[in-house]
């Protein structure tokens, strides 16, 4: 599904952020949209990340950056994308609103969209649970509501991942 989205997306003119965790699979997004994206991964040298955040800003050829979740997640400004694609979770609901934000900086002027991809009946599923629950915690904090003591216990990844142990 995942490239199927991106393929459809590429029909357009516009462009696209897309994040995977891990290697083996941002490496294969790389090798499929070689000829229209850059990336953005682990082992680049910052002049090589800037060097790509030059291009995918300013080449119109260039339509998609591949981005290590962890790596090109923070610090970057990509705002000539208005859309975010996660091929894969993080654990942490404060990783992908870093990468959402990508595109949240000024200059944007449009409305950022982003999409989430995880496989139904999978671990992935249970992960986009925890992490829209450590974001709702989090949101109540920052509006200075207090968090029922049960509402994110240190059991939940335990429980989550002996599902899949």
């Amino acid at each position: 599904k995942v490239y199927e989205f991106i393929d459809n997306f590429l029909m357009y003119d516009e462009k696209l952020l897309i994040f995977a965790k891990h290697q083996e699979i941002y490496k294969k997004l790389i090798d499929r949209y070689k000829d229209v994206s850059v990336h953005i991964v682990g082992g680049m040298t910052s002049k090589q990340k800037d060097a790509a955040e030059e291009e995918f800003q300013n080449n119109s050829e260039v339509k998609l950056l591949i981005g290590a979740l962890d790596v090109a997640g923070i610090g970057l400004n990509l705002t000539a994308a208005s859309t975010v694609a996660f091929a894969e979770l993080g654990w942490t609901s404060a990783v992908h609103d870093q990468s959402e934000d990508r595109c949240h900086r000024i200059g944007q002027k449009d409305f950022v969209k982003c999409y989430y991809f995880y496989a139904e009946k999978t671990i992935d599923e249970q992960i986009l649970e925890l992490i829209e629950t450590k974001r709702a915690i989090a949101a109540n904090i920052e509006d200075g509501i207090s968090i029922p003591s049960d509402s994110a216990a240190d059991g939940d990844i335990t429980e989550i991942l002996s599902k899949f142990i």
